[in-house]
């Protein structure tokens, strides 16, 4: 899959960072703890 958001603008590509962290931010207060625990693990292997 080829990253559509490569040659944007980097206040457009910061914008959609920030608007990934509130989502994340938002569905980590309603995931469980293994959920949570799951993407803790996934974002460290980043």
């Amino acid at each position: 899959m080829e990253c559509l958001l490569k040659n944007a603008p980097d206040e457009v590509i910061s914008k959609m960072k920030s608007i990934g962290l509130e989502m994340m931010k938002n569905w980590r207060s309603k995931a469980s703890p293994e959920a949570n625990a799951v993407l803790d693990r996934y974002l460290s292997m980043r």
